[in-house]
């Protein structure tokens, strides 16, 4: 984000157009994948599924740092199979590139890239498709441009000091948010494994995990009707053995099914090599019936599905932010010393440094914690905010103090002594 933001300035624009950029080259690089494993006809219908897949296009529509790691898997896998299939030596060392790049991308990486390297190299020297000393080369890259975040696990894992440089610092942390996420370190590992392992496939087969910003009821990951083409493009792509990255993409994806609490978020890795098993069950398909009827029936159930998905999608909110940059702007204008905001959505002192454009040194300055030692270090104030996980009422309400309330609270509030401004979801109180 942070060339975006140093040109389009602190926007919501500017948050969101990495991802969708990356979403659109995504596309792209699918489309060239798919030529180098088959015909223009696989390309073509991989990459039309790619463009009106429900998670692909959600995913692809909010600023969510996580959801980079998918796709820089796709970048990865693209040079693997260029330099298998045509030989080009820079695909693997750009492969390897990539690899080292995603471990940045989200915590789960940390799992699944030691595991998947492993695979690959052994894949790559037993078949000899790579010498040694380009699979050495690779490892080397891979090892380069992955060393700050793998010192950083291992500062943070085993508790050591954080490291000071000129140009970097490899940070020690209060809590280790992928120990959190993951029940590798829990106590009781088995009984988790199996119960994030049921959820994972839950989720997987229903396209559903309870977050409306993650999928829509009905549609799910890949469209819900798709699960029969997904097993049939699981089947043949092992049957056939000519997709053997992403073959393993998937296996190590399952494997992280059993140490990562399931939502669709934390098990990401997997949507892409569902989309290809998906994508490839339906060519398939079409290869053996042949003939225009099924064709066309296909075409028409997910052109249908498609345009359901997109008019329920476009006609719902799914932003946490609705409603805040006004309640913002107000309360930066008036003219109070304390402004007292509920928690009314999670983190509200996010929108405020967000559509303020505060002076990040006053932050630093006078921020106040409610937990200093907790994992997400929950902001209770700044500035001339205070930031309340309680309800409030118009007892805070003075000359010099304003309260920021859920606007569906103010029918309780004594107006004869209180100004109160309603806005979206939210109502600010003054004194008269």
């Amino acid at each position: 984000m942070i060339p975006f933001v140093k040109v389009l300035g602190l926007t919501i624009l500017a948050v969101r157009l990495p991802m969708a950029i990356l979403g659109c080259i995504a596309i792209f690089v699918m489309y060239k994948l798919l030529r180098l494993i088959g015909d223009k006809k696989l390309a073509l219908i991989g990459t039309i599924f790619l463009v009106i897949c429900p998670w692909h296009i959600m995913k692809s529509r909010w600023g969510l740092e996580s959801n980079l790691f998918p796709e820089l898997m796709l970048f990865s896998i693209y040079f693997l199979e260029l330099f298998l299939r045509k030989g080009k030596n820079y695909g693997l060392y750009l492969s390897f590139a990539f690899l080292g790049i995603s471990a940045y991308s989200y915590g789960t990486s940390y799992f699944f890239l030691p595991i998947f390297v492993i695979l690959i190299l052994i894949y790559l020297i037993a078949t000899k498709k790579a010498k040694i000393s380009q699979v050495l080369i690779a490892v080397a890259i891979a090892g380069i441009v992955a060393l700050p975040i793998m010192l950083y696990v291992i500062i943070n894992t085993l508790h050591l000091k954080q490291i000071n440089l000129p140009f970097m610092t490899i940070p020690r942390m209060l809590q280790n948010r992928y120990e959190e996420v993951s029940n590798i370190f829990g106590s009781d590992f088995l009984k988790t494994s199996i119960t994030n392992f049921k959820n994972s496939i839950k989720i997987l087969v229903t396209g559903e995990d309870g977050l409306p910003w993650n999928s829509i009821k009905f549609f799910g990951i890949v469209y819900v009707i798709s699960f029969p083409f997904t097993i049939i493009g699981i089947v043949e792509s092992i049957k056939n053995k000519k997709t053997i990255s992403i073959n393993l993409w998937f296996l190590v994806s399952i494997l992280l099914l059993f140490v990562v609490e399931a939502n669709i978020n934390r098990i990401n890795i997997i949507m892409l090599p569902i989309v290809y098993y998906t994508l490839f069950g339906i060519y398939t398909l079409l290869e053996k019936t042949g003939g225009k009827i099924v064709p066309i029936g296909i075409g028409v159930m997910y052109l249908v599905l498609f345009v359901s998905f997109i008019n329920s999608y476009f006609t719902r909110d799914f932003s946490f932010a609705t409603g805040w940059e006004d309640v913002v702007n107000y309360t930066e204008q008036i003219d109070v010393s304390n402004v007292y905001v509920e928690y009314i959505t999670p983190e509200p002192y996010i929108y405020y440094l967000f559509y303020s454009k505060g002076d990040p040194n006053e932050f630093v300055e006078t921020v106040k914690y409610f937990n200093p030692d907790g994992i997400f270090n929950n902001i209770a104030g700044y500035g001339k905010y205070s930031f309340c996980n309680s309800s409030l009422d118009d007892s805070y309400v003075t000359k010099d103090t304003a309260v920021v309330k859920p606007k569906e609270e103010v029918t309780r509030i004594d107006r004869n002594r209180c100004k109160v401004t309603e806005f979206e979801r939210f109502a600010v109180l003054e004194s008269k």
